[in-house]
């Protein structure tokens, strides 16, 4: 802020000086310092109110008898006046009333709840020094007062505000703002006994009184004469540009949750693993439902919001756009839930025109909140360039044709950067043996046909009793 118009604005908004003397009774003789506060902390224990904090902040020791002051070589010892005078006060005055304070008795800090009244505006010209600057009214009016509720250990803390010179003051309490009334913002955080209306002390029982937890610690008050100037509207043009730009886009987010959880009843998530997201899972299982798809999360199931009346080709044709495949050679297998607490496919969906409301209602075996889907790519098109695929393996409800293949998925642990990564699927017979594995293997893969391979199945792994993974084939390749 050096340099510029807002060099001096805090300590001009709020800074002033007090004088700390000695002034000799007798003689021409005074020692003063003159120092800059930025608040002031006034004493509530033995106060009643603010006015009296005042007087006993201001009030004069005498120095006399043993006590004397030492006046120099001239004046020598001398009966002397000790004290502090405010030389002026700043636009914003703040006031932190010592709630808190160290215990003799019980050798500990406590918390004072004793009842402290402070007023709507006070005058503070009565504790001004006589050479200070009196042309206009020292008089103050309340700005704000921040609240603590509970005890020395524990509490909540909240605010009450005047934003504009003739408005309301509001309650701020976290992320609520809800207007107040004077009652609220006064009576209620003096502290000490709970008054009635009528005035009478509220009891519980018929001789215990009941003791406020909620008291104001800090007063926050404004010049009346320079309302205006310190209380000036906001405008835009006060707003820099990026900021704005950021207010702007926090708005438009704001109205976006909003509009979403509003219509949220209209949409469904969907989450599909891809080829991509497959390879990229460096774990057991075939992905994890319960992380966020990005690019520090290239493994989790990327993520839809769709209409529940879309179908699910209009799916398959987003899933195409983001993995840079032909709709046509994409086709959906539902994941269900197993017993075994894992997560497999289950059988293709072949109603693309049905929409993704109906094929969630019909997956009566996944109790996910969202569509789970893995997106097959066919390897081959016929003619017209629609996908071919293998014969389907037997439905778990036993419909369908009958076929003796299944797919396996695969995981490929590279020994040189001791990673696990997926290396996609194949259909294979159950009737064929491990070792038929190998040429499909190699052949996926791209590797020499003479490529040694140890092919390992991992299945019913447990950790403390529970079951987390089934039925993963991985391998492991070593070279001629």
């Amino acid at each position: 802020m050096k340099g510029t118009q807002a060099e001096n604005v805090l300590s001009k908004l709020f800074c002033g000086k007090v004088r700390t003397y000695i002034s000799c009774i007798n003689v021409e003789y005074e020692s003063r310092r003159v120092e800059d506060f930025w608040d002031i902390q006034l004493n509530v224990s033995g106060n009643k109110n603010l006015v009296e904090s005042f007087k006993d902040y201001v009030q004069v020791e005498v120095m006399n008898g043993e006590n004397q002051y030492f006046a120099g070589e001239q004046f020598k010892l001398q009966d002397a006046n000790k004290g502090v005078i405010f030389e002026t006060f700043p636009e914003v005055l703040h006031l932190q009333l010592k709630r808190f304070q160290y215990d003799v008795d019980r050798d500990a800090m406590m918390k004072i709840n004793d009842r402290y009244e402070f007023p709507e505006t006070f005058d503070a010209a009565p504790y001004l020094s006589d050479d200070a600057d009196k042309s206009e009214p020292w008089v103050y009016q309340l700005h704000g007062v921040l609240v603590h509720s509970g005890d020395l250990n524990a509490g909540h803390y909240y605010a009450f505000i005047k934003p504009t010179k003739d408005g309301w003051f509001y309650k701020y309490d976290d992320d609520k703002v809800t207007k107040a009334t004077m009652r609220e913002v006064l009576e209620e955080n003096f502290g000490g006994e709970y008054l009635l209306p009528n005035g009478t002390v509220a009891m519980r029982g018929k001789t215990k009184p009941i003791i406020r937890q909620m008291s104001a610690y800090m007063l926050v008050y404004i010049r009346q004469s320079r309302l205006d100037d310190v209380l000036l509207p906001v405008t835009k043009e006060d707003t820099p540009p990026h900021l704005q730009k950021k207010l702007d886009e926090e708005a438009a987010l704001r109205e976006m949750r909003r509009k979403e959880r509003e219509e949220q009843h209209l949409y469904l998530g969907c989450k599909v693993i891809t080829e991509d997201t497959y390879r990229a899972h460096g774990a057991t299982d075939l992905t994890s439902f319960e992380r966020a798809h990005s690019e520090d999360e290239p493994a989790a199931p990327r993520f839809y919001r769709l209409l529940r009346k879309s179908t699910v080709k209009e799916l398959m044709e987003k899933v195409g756009a983001d993995t840079n495949v032909d709709p046509k050679k994409i086709r959906f297998w539902a994941m269900v839930n197993r017993q075994n607490k894992t997560i497999r496919p289950d059988a293709p969906i072949t109603d693309i025109n049905a929409t993704v409301e109906d094929t969630y209602q019909r997956l009566g075996g996944s109790k996910a909140v969202e569509l789970r889907l893995w997106a097959e790519v066919a390897e081959s098109v016929n003619s017209d360039g629609d996908a071919i695929w293998p014969a389907t393996p037997t439905q778990t409800n036993g419909n369908g044709p009958k076929t003796d293949l299944i797919v396996l998925f695969l995981k490929w642990f590279d020994v040189e950067s001791q990673s696990l990564s997926g290396a996609g699927h194949i259909y294979i017979s159950r009737e064929k043996k491990v070792e038929d594995l190998v040429p499909v293997i190699l052949k996926k893969m791209g590797w020499p046909d003479k490529t040694q391979l140890r092919l390992f199945e991992v299945r019913d792994i447990k950790v403390g009793g529970e079951q987390v993974a089934n039925n993963i084939v991985g391998n492991q390749a070593k070279y001629d």
